[in-house]
């Protein structure tokens, strides 16, 4: 009967792991530490034949749902946690590249005719990537430096042309 309690004890510390940081990097071997078979929980089974028993499984049972509770309580505030810091680091995020994006803006606006033919392609180009700003890649990036690249080409010979 002890060897039982300390075993159902010990299981018990394995599902609060299971609830823990290990879950992610130990999963199989904490499930497979905490199965059994059949044929040996019917052996290891205490008998809920008498009131005393009855109570013992009850305040056990009782104990290992506070456990549980406790555990995705905590899991709960985490997660809480962790959504709130994402939070400020999108808004934080956001306002950076609008910043970033409103001074590459002013650095290549040149007059105001340019900045319909130069700064109007680009700041376009950067406001469809802005809803994915959180997800962007070196590519996506450099695509709006490609365009205002092309960009600049095609104002210089327009220019050149209209002088000329």
């Amino acid at each position: 009967m002890e060897f039982a309690l300390e075993t159902q004890s010990a299981n018990l510390a394995l599902l609060l792991l299971l609830f823990g940081k290990a879950r992610f990097t130990q999963f199989s071997e904490l499930v497979a530490r905490i199965a059994i078979d059949e044929q040996t929980f019917e052996q290891q089974a205490i008998p809920l034949d008498q009131p005393e028993a009855t109570r013992g499984f009850i305040a056990g049972s009782r104990q290992s749902l506070e456990h549980l509770r406790l555990a995705a309580l905590l899991q709960i505030r985490e997660a809480l946690a962790n959504h709130a810091n994402l939070a400020r680091k999108e808004v934080f995020l956001r306002a950076e590249w609008g910043r970033a994006r409103d001074e590459l803006i002013s650095t290549i606006g040149f007059t105001a005719t340019t900045f319909d033919m130069i700064s109007k392609p680009v700041f376009d180009a950067i406001e469809q990537l802005t809803p994915h700003v959180g997800d962007l890649n070196v590519e996506e990036i450099r695509n709006v430096g490609t365009l205002l690249e092309r960009t600049v080409i095609k104002t210089v010979a327009f220019a050149a042309l209209q002088c000329c």
